[in-house]
């Protein structure tokens, strides 16, 4: 992995790098071990994954100061061909990983329970000032992002979803957080308790 100076030059030196046993879709993403401590390092090169790791920076520099088992993020760097976001490693492994091999259907349930109230609590806290759109509400501004993205960018969905949902959208809410991707393959836990997200 071609690490930065900017970020050499953060973390100081560096002991070991090893790659993480699951990788997402959008970033590669390193595990890079120092005398002080281990980081995430997630890089992208895809136009629109870069754009989604600026705003996934943006997004955790300002719940970090919220109860929230979020990474802290550390640094963010653009170049001309990748992005990249260092950041906390938090402890414990994918809850898919522990689902998949837990047996005991008891432990099983309560740590799908555990991830229910880690959704619970993502989705009932109130947003930060600096999250809220400023310029239109939060869900015109999804729905134009969804536009854009259909019409420049490989994605899911279609034009015929956008359009039903632009033609019911759901009642308006006090913002709150939304994770947008808070799946069993993005939640962390040590086998007993959720660990990060």
């Amino acid at each position: 992995m071609n690490i930065p100076k900017d970020i050499l030059n953060k973390i100081g030196e560096i002991q070991a790098i090893t790659d993480p046993e699951e990788q997402g879709c959008t970033s590669q993403v390193a595990f890079i071990k120092t005398s002080e401590r281990t980081y995430a390092l997630k890089t992208s090169k895809d136009p629109l994954f870069r754009t989604w790791l600026k705003n996934e920076s943006y997004i955790l520099e300002h719940l970090k100061d919220l109860n929230l088992p979020t990474p802290k993020p550390f640094l963010f760097i653009e170049k001309d061909y990748a992005s990249w976001l260092l950041m906390e490693k938090l402890p414990g492994r994918t809850l898919a990983s522990a689902l998949s091999e837990e047996k005991d259907e008891q432990r099983r349930a309560k740590l799908i329970s555990e991830f229910g109230a880690v959704v619970a609590q993502v989705h009932s806290a109130p947003a930060p000032a600096a999250l809220r759109t400023a310029t239109q509400p939060w869900l015109e501004s999804m729905l134009a992002e969804a536009q854009y993205n259909l019409e420049h960018h490989e994605v899911d969905g279609s034009q015929q979803l956008l359009n039903q949902l632009k033609a019911t959208p759901p009642t308006p809410i006090e913002p709150t957080l939304i994770h947008g991707d808070l799946t069993v393959d993005n939640v962390l836990t040590d086998g007993r308790q959720i660990t990060g997200h």
